[in-house]
């Protein structure tokens, strides 16, 4: 969707100075209008943006342009800024002298009528909750002239369309080296529902933290994409959700580790191996696993939460003795046999 911009036409605007009393322009949710200002002693007026109350959300933050049109196109009075604004409160900016507007000569009229051009995108929304999401499905202003937006393009296969999403580069080249085009398709192999998740995806590697209907499907485009920030939070949430890793059944304890393993999820993997309950249940799984693929992030895993496994000696009750003292001897046997560890 292209961003919300036209003409506002002021009719009579001799007339509306006069009375003070400006015609407000309704764009959806959004009103243009104009107010006058004493400033210096000297009356400006103003130009303003503003935004009907709504329930939902708290505040926006809104890119605004304003342009003053002038028979003489060279020396239109344009301004474009960026506010964050609540629901029913007003922007003001690009102010001109009333006295200069009115002086025909100065061509600011055209037969008694001013007109502004407006631009406006609404780039990020703060719910209720305090939550604040960016707003990826609009184009921005003066997008055809900006090289610092990447689109996404999503083919939705189901559907027979595209999906265009547009996000800022300078934060999405931060986190992958992928995106070196100002257009990037999304691989094919994404096309059927993973249109649904992307956004999400998108929200995520723009640092928006709220608690997101997981799937799986997430940490699959986060790596396609080599989103590691993404993949992190991702992470977490599967610790804060899973469930206790000792009611699940060998097949989905095997899936568990499998991800873990796929996606270099290392704090989840240390998660599970404390949680596993008993060296039976974790042998079962590392025979059911593929071992070579699993065995270099098990090893930093291992070693890096400090797991370790110890050979113990068990000894059973004997009635005649209360204690024993044994002198012992293990060692691990490396097939090299130039590694033994031996204690």
């Amino acid at each position: 969707m292209n961003p919300i911009n036209g003409i506002c036409r002021f009719e009579n605007f001799r007339e509306q100075v006069e009375n003070n009393n400006f015609t407000t322009i309704s764009i959806g949710r959004m009103r243009v209008s104009l107010e006058i200002q004493m400033e210096d002693g000297t009356n400006q007026i103003y130009p303003f943006l503003s935004c009907q109350p709504q329930p939902e959300f708290k505040e926006i933050v809104i890119r605004c342009f304003l342009s003053y049109l002038n028979h003489d196109k060279m020396i239109n009075n344009e301004d474009m800024y960026c506010v964050c604004m609540k629901p029913d409160q007003m922007t003001f900016r690009s102010k001109m002298k009333v006295h200069e507007l009115l002086d025909e000569e100065n061509g600011w009229l055209d037969n008694g009528t001013l007109c502004i051009e407006y631009g406006f995108h609404i780039e990020a929304i703060q719910y209720m909750d305090g939550i604040w999401e960016f707003n990826f499905n609009d184009k921005c202003v003066n997008f055809d002239q900006r090289e610092d937006v990447i689109e996404f393009e999503i083919y939705k296969c189901s559907y027979g369309k595209t999906l265009y999403l547009y996000t800022p580069r300078e934060l999405v080249n931060f986190h992958s080296r992928l995106f070196t085009t100002r257009t990037y398709p999304l691989p094919e192999r994404f096309s059927e529902y993973y249109w649904l998740i992307i956004p999400d995806v998108l929200q995520i590697a723009h640092g928006v933290n709220k608690n997101y209907s997981f799937d799986r499907h997430h940490l699959e485009i986060a790596k396609e994409l080599e989103f590691q920030n993404v993949i992190r939070f991702c992470e977490r949430q599967i610790i804060q959700e899973s469930l206790d890793v000792n009611d699940l059944y060998l097949v989905y304890l095997v899936q568990e580790f499998q991800t873990a393993s796929n996606y270099n999820l290392n704090h989840y993997l240390a998660h599970l191996l404390k949680n596993v309950g008993n060296v039976k249940r974790l042998t079962d799984v590392l025979k059911t696993m593929r071992l070579k693929e699993m065995f270099v992030s098990l090893r930093k895993i291992v070693q890096d939460s400090n797991i370790c496994i110890r050979p113990y000696l068990h000894c059973p009750p004997l009635p005649g003795c209360k204690q024993l003292t044994i002198c012992c001897f293990f060692s691990f046997l490396n097939q090299s046999h130039r590694i033994t560890l031996e204690e």
